[in-house]
């Protein structure tokens, strides 16, 4: 508990009010087994897998749009599975079948997520998400313990415990089960 503690009021002190106002990475939900996750709405949900060359993306609506800066026009996409490099789309039609698009990025969206990816190393954050109405936003430092910006704090940490509130709606919190990472 002492390390996450020890997280929580670095992170407090030194990265909260710049998290808070990263509007580019609050996008997302970030979890390290499920990566980067868009819930925009129930029309827009896709998934990002970070790999050393290439991300990996998954539609699961019937069609996404990403409309990232790292892209030069909104791209749109329909429901499946798709690799993104610097200049192409390759559309995973099975298995053992695949298309391949020309697509000219502005920027590499591997360097954009990598770049999103840091931003989270140096803020130590392990995971985050949002809830869906954007009353809360949880900050997790390890699979036991996370901060969580409320306003209504009790009831949106359920049967957890806060162990430390600070200024600002900021309040550390042990998980009554830890995180499954399975």
């Amino acid at each position: 508990m002492e390390f996450s503690q020890e997280k929580a009021d670095e992170f407090v002190e030194k990265y909260a009010v710049e998290f808070l106002q990263d509007n580019e990475l609050l996008k997302y939900s970030y979890h390290p087994r499920t990566q980067f996750t868009y819930t925009g709405d129930s029309r827009n949900n896709y998934r990002i897998f970070l790999r050393e060359s290439e991300i990996r993306m998954i539609c699961f609506s019937d069609s996404c749009e990403l409309i990232e800066s790292f892209n030069n026009t909104p791209l749109k996409l329909s429901n499946g599975t798709y690799t993104l490099k610097q200049d192409s789309i390759f559309t995973e039609l099975s298995y053992d079948s695949t298309t391949f698009n020309l697509h000219d990025f502005k920027q590499n969206p591997v360097d954009y997520f990598n770049g999103l990816k840091n931003r989270l190393e140096k803020y130590g954050v392990f995971a985050y998400s949002e809830s869906k109405d954007k009353s809360f936003i949880k900050v997790y430092l390890s699979v036991q313990y996370y901060l969580v910006y409320s306003k209504d704090v009790e009831n949106d940490i359920n049967e957890d415990e806060i162990l430390k509130s600070y200024n600002d709606n900021w309040h550390f919190v042990k998980m009554k089960r830890q995180m499954d990472l399975g």
